[in-house]
Formats: structure tokens, sequence, C-alpha cells
């Protein structure tokens, strides 16, 4: 085996020098000889069934950085016990993450994918009606009872300012990885809004930061790669939209794509 292959790369040698010039780009270039591979810095020379191929592999970035774009539809937990809290509409219900990541890479196989970024819930309601109201010391749901009011549109939009860190498992040759990590946030702003006819009219409402919605958030993260290209994650957040005592017990989860991204 050894000697086939050292005959094949010394007769490929020969035609290479024969028809180009090789400028050495360092001095430095580490030189790693194996069963059926050379490898001289980043060019690798292999010995397979249909010969002798020089392939150039592209030191990898240990540090990339990119802006990153997460679009997904939300939705929360709700308790059996709680029949006063609406559905939350699939399509429509829909969640947004900007922001940047950076991966640090301990090898090309394990790596830490972090970000810093802005994010929104928005949380769309399948019964109109229904309502995010402040009832003094909690907040809850109302629904509509005027006669004269239709109800058009119901929502609850929650902001953030998010960190993560995902720790991954990376398979470069097929292009897959995998990664559970954590994230969590500091609340924005928050606001109710309503579309509504009343006596024929249409008019809408928006009542900001006054429904004890948590100031902070933190959960669990999933990510899949697929072909180097398309990313899916979704979330789980571990907190309460309210804290304890100031409104139902809810908790946000999200599925979606990560649009682009460092990895």
């Amino acid at each position: 085996m050894k000697s086939d292959f050292t005959f094949r790369l010394l007769h490929f040698s020969f035609l290479l020098l024969s028809v180009t010039f090789i400028t050495v780009s360092s001095v430095d270039a580490q030189i790693v000889i194996k069963d059926e591979t050379i490898r001289i810095g980043d060019w690798l020379i292999i010995n397979d069934w249909d010969g002798v191929v020089v392939a150039h592999e592209k030191p990898a970035d240990r540090h990339r950085f990119s802006p990153y774009l997460d679009l997904g539809i939300n939705n929360w937990v709700t308790p059996s016990s709680q029949s006063d809290v609406p559905n939350v509409k699939g399509w429509g219900s829909w969640y947004v993450g900007l922001g940047v990541s950076k991966v640090f890479a301990v090898n090309k196989h394990i790596r830490f994918n972090t970000g810093v970024g802005f994010s929104w819930y928005n949380f769309k309601f399948k019964e109109d009606d229904y309502r995010l109201v402040n009832l003094g010391d909690k907040a809850g749901f109302e629904k509509e009872t005027d006669p004269n009011i239709k109800s058009l549109k119901s929502k609850l939009t929650i902001s953030y300012l998010d960190a993560k860190l995902i720790p991954t498992l990376n398979f470069p040759k097929s292009g897959f990885s995998f990664g559970v990590g954590m994230y969590g946030g500091i609340k924005l702003t928050n606001y109710t809004k309503i579309k509504y006819k009343e006596d024929g009219d249409k008019d809408k409402d928006k009542d900001f930061d006054r429904n004890h919605v948590n100031n902070f958030r933190y959960g669990l993260r999933g990510e899949l790669t697929f072909g180097h290209r398309v990313k899916l994650f979704g979330t789980y957040d571990l907190n309460r939209v309210f804290p304890a005592g100031e409104g139902p017990k809810l908790h946000p989860f999200v599925f979606g794509v990560t649009v682009f991204s460092a990895n």
C-alpha cells in the first residue's frame, strides 16, 4: 500500500512540477504523513481508489462573527385549569429575533454559539373578544360584553434584550450540527393592542407596560443545522409571562428557522 502510494505521489509531483511553479507561502507549514494522506499546511494529498487527489482546505475560522435573524411562531403552555385564558393563533403569532452572533470553536466538532440581540413575542388571540387587562394587583383576561362593540383583533406584544450560549456538536462533512443551551433576556417594553368596531366605526387601543408582565425571561434553546444552510430552532421559557400571583401561569415557546447566522 505505502510503496504504491509513494510511486503515485512521486509521479504526480513530477507532473505537477513540470507544468507549474510552486510558491511556498510559509516556511513553517506543517507536514503530516499518514498511510493514505499527506498534509502540507492547508493542502491535502489523498491516495484514493481513483488515484491521487490534491485538495485545498480553507482553515477553519474559530471566531466567526455575523448577524442573525430568527423567524418563528410563538405560543404558550396553559394549565387546563385556567379556562379564562384565550387560545393563541398559530398563523400570525410571529416571533422575531435580530442580533449578532459569534462562534467559538474548540475544535472541528465542538463549538459554542453565542449571541446578543433583540426579540419580540406576538401573541394573537383566537378569541378576538378577549383582552388582557390590569386588575390592580395582577393581570387577567376579560371578555368584551358590550353589545355595541364588535372585537376584531386582540394581541399582546413583548420585546426583550437577549443573550444566548449554545454548546454545539458539529459534523463538518455532513453539514449537520446540534446544540442545546440557555438564553436570558431583559424586558424592554410590552403592550396590548385591540381593534374593534363601536357603533359601526373602527377604532383601536394600545396599552403600554401596565399588565404585570415579567421583567426578565430565561429558558432553553435547541438548534439543528442541516447541510450548512438550514437551521431550525426551538425555545421554551422556564419562567412565566407573569410573576407568581400576578397573572395566569403561562410559559411561552417558539418553533422557527434562523434565516442567516454565523454557522
